[in-house]
């Protein structure tokens, strides 16, 4: 009985086998999808668009990554940002397809590194909501988002010309700005290392992240802040910097940098900062219609030049975070 069951299965298998064709394709039908990612700068002079496309083969995923006509579209596309004011089409601004930007290397094939940048330095103004269209003028496919944009905000430290680190706390105060959801603040402390043997010197920066601040529960103009206690910034250079042999080290000016981001920015690193645990599936958030990915606004301000104390100088060179550092 069981030696005729076996026969009848093995017979059905065979008749299976050879009723099947040997070109079955388990990848299913393409779908053309554009992956946008666009950041407006109202101060920055040209404004850059990254447009990549999905990819599907039958080759090994690595090898297609190493050819950049796997997920750059041809020439083909024609990109364009309007402005909206007062939901009136207020103008167009023509994007032209660049390959001037290097990239790094990676898994993904880096040249040549196709971006879309604005050109005729047209600007982006902090009154109008901005509409990103990407035609495919050969599958007549169209790709579009909106996005607002932030506006220029007051940095109250700008009218201070020095730093003092020994304050409890210092403070580095701005004001929130139109659309602003969230604001980082970095430190960029400029000093100098000068061999005592050779003589020559050597010019440095140390890049000082103060962290993130929600603007978007605040008020148009309403006051933002970042404090810093006496021992975080010396605490900071004495664990990034390492006493040296032979060398004296010369502080410098401090650049305070705003890096500041709208919503859609603010949803989009949210929901990309979600967290990889395998229990958990992973949200997806895009403003892009027809297409994955974001378009957002950011704005960077920086206040440049800022003089530290004396006594901060002082507590630089003696104090007990940075005492052999050769300040």
């Amino acid at each position: 009985m069981i030696s005729t069951l076996r026969l009848g299965l093995l017979v059905c298998c065979m008749a299976l086998l050879n009723g099947c064709k040997n070109d079955i394709d388990i990848t299913a039908d393409y779908k053309e999808t554009s992956i946008v990612y666009g950041l407006l700068n109202p101060s920055d002079s040209v404004q850059y668009v990254k447009i990549y496309k999905t990819f599907l083969g039958d080759a090994n995923a690595y090898e297609m990554a190493a050819s950049t006509d796997s997920f750059y579209h041809q020439n083909v596309l024609d990109v364009t940002i309007e402005r909206w004011k007062n939901n009136t089409l207020a103008g167009i601004i023509q994007c032209v397809r660049d390959s001037s930007i290097l990239m790094d290397s990676g898994i993904f094939a880096n040249a040549p590194n196709i971006t879309y940048k604005t050109i005729n330095n047209d600007s982006i103004y902090a009154d109008s909501d901005y509409r990103l269209v990407i035609r495919n003028t050969k599958t007549g496919l169209i790709t579009y988002a909106t996005t607002s944009v932030i506006d220029k905000f007051f940095m109250y430290n700008s009218v201070e010309a020095y730093v003092n680190m020994l304050q409890n706390p210092y403070k580095v105060i701005w004001f929130n700005a139109r659309d602003g959801a969230f604001y980082r603040v970095k430190f960029v402390f400029h000093y100098s290392e000068t061999n005592t043997v050779t003589g020559n010197t050597v010019n440095k920066t140390l890049d000082w992240d103060l962290g993130e601040v929600l603007g978007s529960s605040a008020l148009v103009g309403e006051q933002l802040n970042v404090k810093i206690f006496p021992d975080d910034f010396y605490a900071y250079v004495g664990n990034k910097l390492a006493p040296l042999p032979n060398t004296t080290r010369y502080a410098g000016k401090i650049d305070i940098h705003f890096i500041a981001g709208n919503q859609t920015l603010y949803d989009y690193y949210q929901v990309n900062n979600y967290g990889n645990s395998l229990a958990l599936n992973n949200p997806t958030l895009t403003n892009v219609t027809n297409g994955l990915g974001v378009f957002g606004s950011r704005y960077v301000q920086i206040i440049y030049d800022r003089t530290l104390t004396q006594g901060s100088l002082d507590s630089l060179s003696f104090g007990r975070f940075t005492n052999d550092l050769g300040f």
